[in-house]
């Protein structure tokens, strides 16, 4: 035989190598209920990867989640610290009014000047030495 005939018998040998093992492949396949070998490698690698990026999103969503709300209650606090100061100064305010009134109503009526001076700021009256100035100025 020629070499090339050689050549030609080896090829023809390998191909048929080639479809037993190409056979087995599909008998494997049948086997296994028309599933592919492959395709249960390639899905478990495809969804690994899959699994672990959406598990970093989640966290990730997570993180801005807390992050934003950790924020909008600080907010709030320093609202309500705000307003917390602005009703204390109103209750200091009104204590000293509740103060000056306690003193007003513990002073005696027989008391010469407090007559005088709810005279003066109620009534509009005044003592006949005393001489008023009326300007138009205050108005």
């Amino acid at each position: 035989m020629s070499e090339r005939a050689q050549d030609i018998n080896e090829t023809e040998e390998l191909n048929s190598d080639a479809e037993a093992d190409t056979d087995a492949v599909f008998e494997e396949y049948d086997a296994l209920n028309d599933e592919p070998l492959v395709a249960e490698t390639v899905t478990a690698a495809v969804k690994r990867p899959l699994v672990a990026t959406s598990l970093k999103f989640l966290l990730v969503g997570l993180l801005i989640f807390s992050v934003i709300v950790f924020i909008a209650g600080f907010i709030r606090y320093s609202e309500l610290q705000n307003d917390k100061r602005a009703l204390q100064e109103q209750i200091a305010e009104k204590q000293e009014s509740i103060e000056e009134s306690e003193y007003l109503l513990d002073v005696p009526i027989t008391d010469r000047d407090y007559i005088i001076r709810i005279a003066k700021e109620k009534l509009g009256l005044f003592l006949p030495d005393e001489i008023v100035y009326y300007s138009d100025l205050n108005d």
